[in-house]
């Protein structure tokens, strides 16, 4: 897998300085081999979908993440590239374009990169989910918006792959994920602007 990924990150992200440097640190760092950058990418595209962004997170998505296909040999950086995966699909079915979000919910089934019990995983995020946004409050604006957004992922990831969880009576309802997802968006967005 070559190292080398164009990004297409918007120009301007507006007057918001916090935005500014973590797309500087985007464009200064990022590697494809990288999974901390592949991280840092998933979290900046969730933050422009926080600030209503979406056809410029789609955009960024779409400059890396189909560069990047499973393989044995790198299946430590799946999980980090996943995250970026389930949020494009996740903004593909916001869009209407459900024949994009499957292709990209196939991938993620094909190589899950989430193991163990879901409904067990989810039940105990969802019961932890507020300690984690009381623990945000509490930190800088970068660390709570990394914090946040990887709280949206996380919950993105079951909403996304509800399928596998839909037959499950001990299943979460799915609205809790909803009312996560939604909630925590707003206090991203929130945290961002501050």
């Amino acid at each position: 897998m070559s190292n080398i990924c164009k990004l297409d990150l918007p120009e301007s992200v507006g007057v918001n300085r916090f935005m500014k440097r973590e797309r500087a640190t985007l464009v200064n760092n990022f590697k494809l081999t990288s999974g901390n950058q592949l991280h840092n990418a998933s979290i900046f595209a969730n933050y422009l979908a926080a600030l209503g962004l979406n056809s410029e997170a789609i955009n960024f998505l779409e400059s890396y993440v189909n560069k990047f296909e499973y393989s044995e040999e790198a299946i430590d950086l799946w999980g980090y590239i996943g995250q970026s995966i389930i949020l494009l699909a996740h903004l593909y079915r916001m869009r209407g374009d459900t024949n994009k979000a499957e292709t990209q919910i196939k991938r993620i089934i094909e190589n899950d990169f989430v193991s163990g019990n879901k409904t067990e995983d989810l039940a105990y995020f969802i019961s932890e989910h507020e300690k984690e946004m009381v623990f945000a409050s509490k930190e800088t604006q970068k660390y709570a918006s990394q914090i946040i957004s990887q709280e949206i992922l996380r919950f993105l990831y079951y909403y996304e792959m509800w399928i596998q969880l839909e037959e499950d009576e001990h299943a979460p309802k799915k609205s809790i994920v909803e009312k996560i997802i939604h909630d925590s968006y707003i206090e991203l967005n929130k945290t961002i602007l501050q």
